[in-house]
């Protein structure tokens, strides 16, 4: 079972390991624009690359690579695309995968932000089932006071209606490609 812990993750030693998608820019470079993988991707500028380029290398634009590492860093994919929701069954074969490596190595710590919840809008049960089998050098994190919905407890939330995709997958000049036409954004984003 793993070690579930609240506070900063960052601040952690071990490896320190972000959900993510498998979207890439045109630049080959990870989106990573929220939660998480946006925090990281401010503290190790240039990590979107990095991963981007694995991603590129092991299965492409919208593949599958479940688990990779750079350095003491690493991205566990929960969904595909970047505004999908997160996926139970992607969720599970990650956690395979992160299950394998901690396993192999139980004198590290492996230090994952709590998969699907938050950003990702999954409830915490229907996630925890899927860690259960991940041993205890795996510490999986939650914030302190928690984000409820991708949101702070202080944001105020608000409705932006966006156009949705036409049949190739593009949006009008001003989608920002949320595919399903409605997002919830801190007051003062839209």
């Amino acid at each position: 079972m793993p070690t579930f812990m609240k506070g900063e993750m960052f601040k952690a030693p071990g490896f320190i390991i972000v959900t993510a998608n498998s979207f890439l820019t045109s630049e080959m470079k990870l989106v990573m624009g929220r939660g998480a993988a946006w925090q990281l991707k401010l503290k190790v500028p240039g990590i979107d690359k990095a991963f981007g380029e694995m991603i590129h290398r092991k299965c492409g634009h919208l593949g599958f690579y479940g688990l990779i590492f750079h350095k003491k860093y690493g991205a566990a994919q929960v969904r595909y695309r970047f505004n999908d929701k997160p996926a139970l069954g992607l969720i599970s074969l990650t956690m395979t995968m992160l299950g394998f490596a901690a396993n192999k190595d139980k004198n590290t710590v492996f230090n994952i932000n709590f998969p699907g919840i938050g950003n990702g809008g999954l409830r915490r049960h229907q996630v925890e089932s899927l860690l259960k089998y991940l041993p205890d050098n795996v510490h999986v994190w939650e914030k302190e006071g928690g984000i409820a919905n991708g949101l702070h407890p202080a944001a105020q939330s608000k409705i932006v209606q966006y156009t949705k995709e036409n049949s190739l997958g593009l949006g009008s000049p001003y989608d920002r490609s949320y595919r399903y036409g409605l997002r919830s954004c801190a007051a003062g984003c839209g």
